[in-house]
């Protein structure tokens, strides 16, 4: 067993190159550890901030803890995520993930993996895109 004390963990503010908007993160646990090859990481998003476009090889699993999310996938699908709510990224689908455009988020992300295991990272998300999926879940313009 590994136990990790989430306090002992810094949260630095996010790169601007693969977030919009200010975005937050604790990584609890690195794919290059014995312990196993997962990255585990808490995300906390400000209202309308969203990753960039991106895609992980073996999935992604993300689970919501606080406040109201938005996911966007390639094929022009979204959801709206509220705590407790578990969403399973496939292999290789292009994504985005982000807040509420009046509400944080803050969620849980699983990426199975190694150390040869790779995020691949695309353009920004552009304020169409994320707009459409606040509209359609949330009646915002």
């Amino acid at each position: 067993m590994k136990l990790i004390r989430t306090r002992d963990i810094r949260t630095p503010l996010e790169k601007s190159s693969a977030f919009t908007g200010r975005a937050f993160s604790q990584n609890f646990h690195n794919a290059d550890t014995a312990e196993g090859n997962i990255y585990v990481n808490n995300v906390l998003l400000e209202p309308g901030a969203r990753t960039w476009w991106h895609r992980h090889e073996f999935g992604q699993v993300i689970q919501v803890s606080a406040g109201i999310g938005l996911v966007g996938n390639e094929a022009g699908e979204s959801v709206l995520l509220q705590p407790g709510d578990l969403l399973i990224v496939p292999p290789n689908e292009w994504h985005w993930h982000g807040a509420a455009p009046e509400q944080f988020v803050m969620h849980l992300t699983v990426n199975p993996g190694n150390r040869e295991s790779t995020i691949y990272r695309g353009d920004a998300v552009s304020d169409h895109e994320y707009q459409a999926a606040a509209a359609k879940w949330l009646g915002h313009d």
